[in-house]
């Protein structure tokens, strides 16, 4: 379960790997599963990180993890599981 106090803005492609993969032990799935129990505090569009600036974008767009918004933190779902378990 997430325990960050921070917002999280999940990448809808973490939410179709979420809804296709085989592993139900997965960071998408981990993150698909706290995004419905209520227990991760999210939003669903990268736009919103202007209005959020300490919110966190997960994501697995690798181009843009390659290329990050300035001044804004964004980690794969594993990433991010390891951060906070």
């Amino acid at each position: 379960m997430a325990t960050a106090a921070a917002l999280v803005v999940v990448d809808t492609n973490v939410v179709v790997a979420g809804l296709i993969t085989q592993d139900p032990s997965s960071p998408t799935v981990r993150t698909l599963d706290a995004m419905l129990s209520g227990s991760l505090m999210f939003l669903m569009s990268p736009e919103l990180l202007a209005c959020e600036p300490n919110a966190v974008l997960v994501t697995g767009d690798r181009m843009l993890l390659k290329k990050p918004y300035p001044g804004r933190v964004l980690m794969q779902p594993a990433e991010f599981w390891l951060r906070h378990p």
